[in-house]
């Protein structure tokens, strides 16, 4: 899950690099899913609570509807990668 801000340039790269990602990887069944910190403020008050974010673009892996990894800022899609290699063995 990317939870970015509006007018956020470093949102649009990390989404880019997150696409591009998923793409490239051998694994099966990753989602990608995009939502405003306002309107997850919203929809999920408690996961909200729950990564005390500060900064974005913020970069959430779930796995098994736990949080397994919360990155703040932009990274390379090869991080990505490898965050995917680590994350969803």
């Amino acid at each position: 899950m990317l939870i970015t801000t509006n007018g956020c340039e470093g949102c649009s790269i990390m989404r880019n690099s997150i696409k591009e990602a998923i793409s490239r990887t051998q694994k099966e069944n990753i989602q990608f899913k995009e939502i405003d910190h306002k309107v997850l403020l919203y929809e999920n008050n408690s996961l909200y609570s729950e990564l005390r974010l500060r900064d974005f673009p913020t970069t959430v892996f779930i796995k098994d509807n736990k949080v397994v990894r919360k990155e703040v800022g932009t990274r390379p899609t090869i991080v990505i990668l490898r965050w995917i290699d680590i994350d969803f063995k």
